[in-house]
């Protein structure tokens, strides 16, 4: 792989870290929307016990891992498959 992809490539994962960083910053991720997230009524998620037994930055950093999964197997390495192909002309 050539030095323009992987920069292509770092670039990119940079950014989407950056992105996953923001969203969960204590500043931007206020209680009341850490708390619907463990009290959703529509998609039928009651945590109490996390609430009351797990201290919110932990909760906190939890949201994150489960939303960086998901992301890395629904769009990033895709993505990356598609910056390989691009660069190496297919």
């Amino acid at each position: 792989m050539d030095r323009v992809t992987r920069k292509r490539i770092w670039d990119y994962l940079e950014g989407f870290m950056q992105g996953l960083v923001n969203k969960y910053d204590p500043d931007v991720v206020k209680n009341e929307v850490l708390k619907k997230e463990f009290f959703s009524e529509k998609r039928g998620e009651y945590k109490p016990f996390h609430m009351a037994l797990i201290p919110e930055g932990f909760l906190r950093i939890q949201s994150f891992f489960r939303s960086f999964s998901t992301s890395l197997g629904q769009g990033v390495f895709e993505y990356i498959a598609k910056i390989i192909a691009e660069d190496s002309g297919l």
